[in-house]
């Protein structure tokens, strides 16, 4: 373990846990449980089986897998053994999984079964060895050693190699929705960074217990389980989201914290009640995208001010902003609960801006770009030409999203992306302010905008809308309901009633790429 602040690792966390928590449940999935010494056991070996493989320092591990312990211990070779994880999307087709992989060169692709036809693709198309990580459902490749036996031919007793707080360690593509993917290299120190600053504002301790069912291969879930592997708690970890079994699991394992996106968040909300004991409940955090106001406070209703919300993305860290629970009690003045509109404000050692179109600092109550700079920034994104991390300079990161400064309480309240700002006859329509206005109307589930074509004004506003079970309204009467929260300008001029809204896999953010391409074609919006 690194003494010395500046040297510190991810990966001294397992250390750490297997001399003071040795014997304390670490992870639960549906393999059963592991302990904190039984963990560390294994990643040491698995380090020790990569580096006899020949895998170079900072050798790049892909794993395809739905989530699972055996997927965090891989990644724990990284990050106490020197290496980069590259968590693979599995809801990817396999031509995009390819082609991330020829980007990104993984020295090995380890791999469920369930994924044994994608992997093989992959596998051929790229030169890389896999490796089978489990023996259950579907077929393995033809040759691939398996997991267990690779940690069996390996000792603990000695590591053979250790991170550095200068290497890279996880590899983490973006989803593509402004063309292709982007693979971001983020780093040790700003993953120690990350992990004790949320780690300390969620109130993780050694007594957490953590309910895993984001993705691990987005940021937002892996945050979450490194915060609390950080302070020796215990993950239980879930393969996907059922709203109907989250209850279930909360009761059963006595879970402290919860970590959901928004549209999580909607459809547990949506679950009856069924009289589930929720008493060891202590947080439920929420990011990823923007969660509808209403959702927000039904939850806060239902759970408690129990509710964190995080700000950030891939490329600087899920915690840039944070609303914790004292902005989460439900006053019943119109001016304490809009704050639950808010991102929040920013951790300590970060900091942001609004800039205007020449990058000029706006002033509070105007709205902008949202710049950031905080020291959990990535390395960079990585470079198809060279081979390693394109570094991005330090300072400020324009987010491509929009927002502005509250004038009386500071907080960051974010409007839209950039590329979803409607542009219609000179005037500027976020897309975020009409979808509040449809989804106030009591009919609407889910409502989505966007921006199409339009002759006279360049573009106009579409809107997209789910209707709740037995429920309905006309076009009109969406628009009358618009009209009387939002000026003329800004109201739908188009009402698109569907069944669904298109997400991406990663994080269940509405696509609106997909949406707009019914309009503009493949390429997305035509207007400058």
């Amino acid at each position: 373990m690194h003494n010395d602040p500046q040297s510190i690792i991810l990966g001294d966390a397992f250390l750490r846990n297997a001399r003071y928590f040795r014997d304390k449940t670490a992870f639960i999935d549906s393999d059963g449980a592991c302990t904190h010494g039984q963990f560390a056991d294994r990643v040491i070996r698995l380090i020790n089986a990569l580096s006899r493989l020949g895998i170079a320092r900072q050798g790049r591990l892909a794993v395809l897998s739905a989530n699972s312990r055996t997927m965090i211990e891989i990644a724990g070779a990284a990050e106490l053994g020197g290496f980069i994880v590259l968590p693979l999307n599995h809801r990817l087709a396999a031509a995009e999984l390819s082609a991330i992989c020829l980007d990104a060169q993984p020295g090995v692709l380890f791999y469920q079964s369930a994924f044994a036809e994608t992997a093989a693709r992959i596998a051929e198309e790229t030169g890389t060895p896999a490796i089978r990580i489990d023996g259950e459902a579907g077929e393995a490749i033809a040759g691939a050693p398996g997991y267990e036996a690779l940690l069996r031919a390996e000792t603990s007793a000695q590591l053979a190699r250790q991170a550095s707080a200068d290497d890279g360690v996880h590899l983490v593509y973006t989803s593509g929705t402004t063309g292709r993917p982007k693979g971001v290299l983020l780093g040790q120190r700003g993953q120690v960074e990350m992990t004790r600053t949320m780690a300390a504002s969620g109130g993780i301790r050694a007594g957490t217990r953590l309910l895993l069912v984001m993705p691990l291969f987005h940021v937002g879930g892996k945050s979450q389980q490194l915060c609390c592997t950080w302070h020796g708690g215990t993950v239980i970890v879930r393969p996907r989201f059922s709203a109907a079994q989250w209850f279930d699991l909360i009761q059963a394992h006595r879970v402290t914290v919860a970590h959901l996106a928004p549209v999580m968040i909607r459809s547990v909300l949506d679950e009856p009640e069924r009289g589930h004991d929720l008493s060891s409940l202590e947080t439920i955090s929420y990011g990823s995208s923007p969660i509808p106001q209403r959702d927000l406070a039904r939850a806060v209703e239902r759970f408690g001010p129990i509710f964190i919300q995080y700000y950030g993305m891939t490329e600087t860290g899920p915690l840039n902003t944070m609303l914790d629970k004292e902005f989460h009690q439900l006053s019943g003045r119109p001016e304490g609960d809009a704050r639950l509109g808010s991102a929040g404000y920013p951790h300590i050692g970060g900091r942001i801006e609004i800039r205007d179109a020449e990058g000029r600092a706006c002033p509070d109550g105007t709205a902008g770009e949202v710049y950031i700079d905080t020291p959990t920034l990535m390395i960079g994104y990585w470079n198809r030409e060279l081979g390693r991390a394109d570094p991005v300079p330090r300072g400020w990161f324009a987010t491509g999203d929009v927002g502005y400064v509250g004038r009386d309480d500071a907080l960051l309240y974010l409007i839209d992306r950039k590329k979803d700002m409607i542009v219609s006859g000179g005037e500027n329509i976020y897309s975020r302010e009409v979808e509040e206005a449809l989804h106030a109307h009591p009919a609407v589930r889910e409502a989505a905008v966007v921006g199409v074509p339009d002759e006279h004004w360049g573009e106009t506003v579409a809107a997209y809308v789910v209707f709740r079970e037995g429920a309905a309204a006309t076009a009109e009467e969406l628009v009358a309901h618009c009209r009387l929260r939002l000026a003329g300008y800004k109201k739908p001029r188009h009402i698109y009633v569907v069944d669904s809204l298109p997400r991406l896999a990663a994080t269940g953010k509405i696509d609106k790429k997909r949406l707009r391409a019914r309009h503009w074609g493949p390429e997305g919006r035509f207007v400058a």
